[in-house]
């Protein structure tokens, strides 16, 4: 019995991932705007200007600012200090070479020499993740030059002067302006609510907690969250930033939400990557949208810990985070909860077993071996079990 109930349980698992693997979001080209939609919602990336992305829509919701120089969402490097004002033409606002990759796209800098003693590159991939509609994003810096240097990575991203803004409080007091008088903290998230007398031209830094998210909704009951592969600890800020930004523009036309990696020292011809996925959803209208609702909190939660589960009699609960994925040879897993090992179990499209072994918070599993191709996994604790789709590049 248990056999036969495996076996159902690959074969619905088989099912899924040809049905995922064959509907992969594909890059679309129109020009120099190279595009990715997944379900309703579509992400735009604008290779003549700096690989800056100028959409993200559901339907047809726009989240990104489209007025003015200012528009859509682009990436500098952490500290602001080492460069001022305004960003490195090269990585801001140049134009960058496009590879497309299956259903990635790829966008690659020439070499940034804008601040003294420093030569880097910036490459950004994009893809789709089709299990959530949600879009992950890879933003890497390479060190070209001959010296070591130290830098974080720093996604600004511009919307309207409007909604909440809500995140898990960290173990760092929010600092700034005095904007952040107007940051109420409920149940363990802090909350604001974009309103021109809270004052404008100012900015406030803060710690996002160990749930690895901030969320922002619109007026009209859209909600963007963006997650996070790992928490970046205070102790890993760039000097005068904070892991999360929130900055009033002073003409009232945008506000800016912005998020930092951990800063890391690169020798000569390594690099670092930072990973954040976004999602962009209609609440439901069972959720209130409304600062400090727990229910708009368990919503975002759901976006970020979802994946495509199959029950088999066992609990089914988000086990661990596998990322990257896709994976060129090695992936990390993060368990969630009390336990810190967990079985692990990789099938072929075909059923067969080709890894089985305890995995530890942490780890790295290499799969260089493995060919190109769909996978999916088993993950079972003392808990309960998750199943997902892995793919190797």
């Amino acid at each position: 019995m248990k056999t036969y109930l495996l076996l159902i349980i690959i074969f619905q698992i088989c099912l899924s991932v040809v049905k995922n693997s064959w509907s992969q979001a594909i890059p679309q080209q129109n020009g120099n705007i190279y595009s990715i939609t997944t379900g309703d919602v579509s992400i735009s990336v604008d290779a003549s200007k700096g690989a800056r992305i100028v959409s993200f829509k559901n339907g047809d919701k726009e989240l990104l600012l489209q007025t003015s120089s200012m528009q859509g969402s682009t990436l500098w490097t952490s500290p602001q200090s080492e460069w001022n004002w305004p960003p490195l033409s090269t990585t801001d606002s140049k134009a960058y070479s496009v590879t497309i990759e299956g259903g990635r796209m790829i966008f690659e800098s020439n070499d940034e020499k804008g601040i003294s003693g420093r030569k880097f590159r910036f490459r950004k991939a994009f893809w789709a993740n089709e299990n959530d509609h949600s879009i992950t994003i890879r933003y890497t810096i390479i060190n070209v030059g001959t010296s070591s240097f130290t830098n974080g990575l720093w996604s600004v991203t511009r919307v309207l002067p409007e909604g909440i803004t809500f995140w898990m409080t960290g173990n760092k007091d929010p600092w700034g302006s005095t904007l952040v008088n107007h940051i109420d903290e409920i149940e363990n998230f802090s909350w604001i609510e974009y309103k021109q007398s809270n004052g404008i031209n100012m900015k406030f830094f803060t710690d996002i907690g160990s749930a690895g998210w901030y969320a922002h909704t619109t007026p009209d009951n859209y909600m963007l969250v963006k997650s996070f592969e790992e928490d970046v600890p205070d102790t890993e800020f760039a000097p005068g930033e904070g892991e999360l930004e929130y900055w009033v523009d002073g003409s009232t036309s945008y506000i800016e939400l912005e998020n930092q990696s951990a800063y890391t020292t690169l020798a000569p011809g390594e690099d670092f990557h930072y990973y954040v996925t976004w999602h962009l959803v209609k609440l439901p209208e069972s959720v209130n949208n409304e600062k400090g609702n727990a229910g708009l909190v368990d919503f975002a939660q759901q976006l970020v810990d979802g994946e495509s589960q199959i029950t088999s009699g066992r609990s089914i609960k988000t086990v661990a985070k596998i990322f990257p994925n896709p994976v060129n040879d090695a992936f990390k897993v993060v368990l969630n909860g009390a336990y810190n090992n967990a079985r692990m179990t990789l099938y072929d499209l075909l059923g067969n077993v080709v890894y089985n072994a305890e995995v530890h918070s942490g780890q790295f599993v290499n799969i260089s071996h493995l060919k190109n191709g769909v996978y999916f996994y088993r993950l079972l604790d003392s808990d309960g079990e998750q199943y997902g789709k892995l793919i190797k590049q």
